[in-house]
């Protein structure tokens, strides 16, 4: 007997490869003119993808993106396998990648530890890790996948996760309260590589334990990319060319 959640899962993808087989009859005639839809991070949409995109509309300016925020496991796992995104940009998955789906590493990321812009901080120029133990930290949960990347950093260095006095996984909410200049916090190094300055943020100078982790794209394989997302991929890797063969994603200091 089929399983009635299998069933409508079914009919949602054959849906959406229904809308993406009009969209590609209609972009092929003009790639310029198609729509992509694009899964994404919260870390991502606030550095990297709006650099991609910033590039990819000046070059093509009548191309539709429709963004979907979540997790990488949502993303991929819903979103993708039910083709409400056309591929995902983001955090790459640290096993082997599912066998449904082509993979491409854009970049290697790193955390960084960052202040307001006129926090005491900013004018050392250089910092000790554990000259920050006891400073007033704005964290994200310690089982997210952030919260799990501190932890390790901090004992690398053989000291303990100093306590959080604001856990909450929002950037947003971190960076309202970086700009307080009283607290102080972790981010991924690329995202203060494209918007520090936006962010009224300054990364501090403080030596990191090299503990990366790959972003790139993933989209579903055997299935033939559309014309506007080709010119998306070529446009991403353009992008993030300058950060891709570096160890580590570390924004210029001067943002």
């Amino acid at each position: 007997m089929l399983n009635p959640s299998y069933g409508l899962k079914r009919s949602i993808a054959l849906c959406n490869d229904l809308r993406s087989g009009v969209d590609e009859l209609q972009s092929l005639a003009d790639p310029a003119m198609g729509e992509l839809r694009i899964g994404s991070t919260e870390p991502v949409m606030a550095g990297l993808l709006p650099a991609i995109i910033d590039r990819l509309s000046r070059q093509y300016p009548r191309l539709a993106l429709h963004i979907i925020e979540g997790e990488p496991p949502e993303l991929q796992d819903r979103h993708l396998r039910n083709h409400d995104i056309d591929l995902m940009i983001g955090r790459l998955p640290s096993s082997t990648p599912a066998a449904d789906t082509d993979v491409e590493v854009l970049l290697h990321e790193s955390g960084v530890v960052v202040a307001g812009l006129h926090s005491p901080w900013v004018r050392r120029r250089k910092i000790r890790l554990d000259e920050l133990v006891n400073e007033r930290w704005c964290l994200p949960p310690r089982e997210s996948f952030p919260g799990g990347w501190i932890a390790r950093a901090f004992h690398a260095s053989g000291l303990e996760v100093p306590r959080a006095s604001v856990t909450v996984y929002s950037i947003l909410m971190q960076s309202a309260l970086l700009s307080s200049e009283r607290f102080l916090s972790f981010l991924p190094a690329s995202m203060l590589h494209f918007s520090a300055k936006r962010l009224s943020m300054k990364v501090l100078p403080v030596e990191m334990p090299i503990q990366m982790w790959p972003v790139g794209i993933v989209a579903l394989n055997g299935r033939t990319p559309n014309p506007a997302q080709r010119l998306l991929v070529e446009c991403a890797r353009e992008v993030a060319k300058p950060l891709a063969g570096k160890r580590n994603a570390s924004p210029n200091r001067r943002n």
